[in-house]
C-alpha cells in the first residue's frame, strides 16, 4: 500500500479465480473515462518498471482483472474494477520501462443482456428498475445506490424486450 500524506492506492492485476497481484508499491497514473452514462467506463493505467516476468504475464493475458481502489487513511474505495482489454509495454528511457493497460468496465452486460419480460397495470418505477436488474446479477452487476422513485402506479403494463442498457436509459431519462 502507497503511503503519501495519507494518501492509499490498491492496484491488483488477479486472475478469473481473483488471484492476483498488487501493483501499489510501482509507480502508476491511471486516467478512468466515462463520457456518456450510456456506455461502460474505461481505465488506462501505466505502471513503471516491473519485472520482465511479470509483464509477460500481463501481456500473456494471465490476469484478466483490474481493480483500483483510492483514498485517504481508513477511507478509501473502489475507483474501478473491469476487465483487462490490452496491453502495450515500452520503455520512456534506458532505465525505465512501463506496461500500459487499458480495461473496460461491464462490457459484456452492456453487449449481451437482454430482457424478455412484462410488468402488470400498478407497477412502480421501483419496479421497473427491479426487472432490469435480474440479468445483470450474472455479470456482477448488483443494485447500489438507487434514487427514491416516484410513487406513481402506473395504469398500463410495461413490456421489455430488447436490451437492458437501452431500458435503463429510457427509465433514467
Amino acid at each position: 500500500m502507497t503511503k503519501n500524506w495519507i494518501r492509499k492506492c490498491s492496484l491488483i492485476v488477479s486472475d478469473e479465480k481473483g488471484e492476483g497481484i498488487e501493483l501499489s508499491d510501482f509507480h502508476a497514473t491511471f486516467n478512468i473515462t466515462w463520457p456518456d452514462t450510456r456506455y461502460p467506463r474505461t481505465g488506462v493505467f501505466k505502471v513503471w518498471n516491473l519485472k520482465k516476468e511479470t509483464v509477460s504475464q500481463i501481456q500473456a493475458r494471465e490476469f484478466v482483472n483490474i481493480q483500483l481502489m483510492a483514498g485517504y487513511q481508513d477511507n478509501t474505495g473502489l475507483i474501478f474494477t473491469g476487465k483487462i482489454r490490452y496491453t502495450i509495454s515500452g520503455s520512456d528511457n534506458p532505465t525505465d520501462t512501463f506496461v500500459i493497460i487499458q480495461a473496460i468496465d461491464s462490457r459484456e452486460a452492456h453487449d449481451y443482456v437482454t430482457l424478455n419480460t412484462t410488468l402488470s397495470a400498478g407497477h412502480t418505477q421501483a419496479e421497473q428498475h427491479n426487472a432490469l436488474l435480474t440479468g445483470l446479477a450474472d455479470y456482477g452487476i448488483v443494485k447500489g445506490v438507487t434514487p427514491e422513485f416516484d410513487n406513481t402506479r402506473f395504469p398500463r403494463g410495461k413490456v421489455y424486450f430488447g436490451m437492458v442498457r437501452d431500458a435503463a436509459d429510457n427509465l433514467a431519462w
